[in-house]
């Protein structure tokens, strides 16, 4: 039976705002209807999505829709897009063909307004999908360069300004969800959908979760064909991984971290602490991970004829 698909539309409001990251720690960010993230859009494959964008910043800006498959012009980049200027509204007008964990952010100086908080996410739904969990979350991983007085920084001479052109620009503040070390409370014996987006521009998250096993069900491209249990991910900048958590017991308290992970830059890898769950009292579950989540067809045979070589050198 074809589903039915239909319009959702949004207004997002560009703007300069004070953001509490923690208790008294507050910041002057830059987003999306004054949150960071910014509000979580959803739909459903084959929806129409409507998104009028009003810049009440002091400069341009643009928004892009990462990882969605859509016509050129409305892609929000500045090779195909005008920049929205301050004061100006534009609309932004696609369908999104594919469900899966996807993200939105600005595509206009990006090293300030990315940095600065002009971020969310952007769920499309499948209603193909038989995965049913106790809960779902999205994860937004971010970091920011702050001083000690929440002011963003930037390198002052010439060596650190080197190593961040070579290394990108990681941040010495670690976010979930906006804000630094969260708490996340959660049921025991309860299983949730957990969607995580890497929005930092250098950070390498290697999830893991005091070591207990997780599953991922899904990546950039959607559902896999079956659940892949592991005990840590490796989330790279740009990257969505959608996984199933739990169940844990009541009582625990688990960290989510992210691994030491070495990818060959001036900066030592070091274990870092983005959150912490609290597990709460004993609830019921009704979640259901099939062992077969889609078919993915193979894009050619396995033993197709070669017509064409590529060698790729650095």
């Amino acid at each position: 039976m074809k589903t039915k698909t239909k319009i959702v539309e949004y207004h997002l409001e560009a703007s300069a705002f004070s953001w509490e990251i923690s208790s008294g720690k507050t910041i002057e960010a830059w987003g999306f209807n004054k949150q960071v993230p910014g509000p979580e859009l959803r739909a459903k494959a084959g929806d129409t999505v409507i998104v009028k964008l009003t810049n009440n910043l002091s400069e341009q800006t643009l928004i892009h829709w990462h990882g969605i498959r859509l016509a050129a012009g409305m892609d929000g980049t500045d090779a195909v897009q005008k920049p929205i200027l301050p004061g100006e509204t534009f609309e932004y007008r696609f369908i999104v063909p594919d469900a899966g964990t996807f993200w939105y952010h600005s595509h206009a100086n990006e090293t300030v307004q990315m940095e600065k908080g002009m971020y969310g996410a952007l769920i499309v739904e499948d209603t193909a999908d038989e995965i049913i969990t106790d809960a779902e979350r999205v994860f937004i991983i971010d970091d920011m360069k702050l001083d000690a007085n929440g002011a963003f920084t930037k390198p002052r001479w010439f060596i650190p300004r080197v190593v961040e052109r070579h290394d990108g620009r990681q941040g010495n503040t670690l976010l979930i969800n906006g804000k630094e070390n969260p708490t996340i409370q959660m049921l025991a014996g309860q299983r949730e959908r957990w969607r995580f987006i890497n929005a930092s521009s250098a950070h390498y998250f290697d999830l893991n979760l005091a070591g207990k096993e997780f599953s991922i069900v899904g990546t950039d491209g959607g559902l896999l064909e079956s659940p892949r249990p592991v005990r840590s991910q490796l989330i790279t900048p740009g990257e969505r991984f959608d996984i199933i958590v739990g169940p844990f017991e009541e009582g625990d308290i688990v960290f989510m971290e992210s691994l030491a992970y070495n990818r060959m830059t001036f900066l030592k890898p070091r274990r870092e602490k983005f959150a912490t769950i609290q597990v709460g009292h004993r609830a019921p579950s009704i979640a259901q991970v099939p062992n077969t989540l889609r078919a993915i067809p193979q894009l050619a045979a396995f033993h197709a004829e070669i017509n064409r070589r590529i060698v790729l050198s650095v």
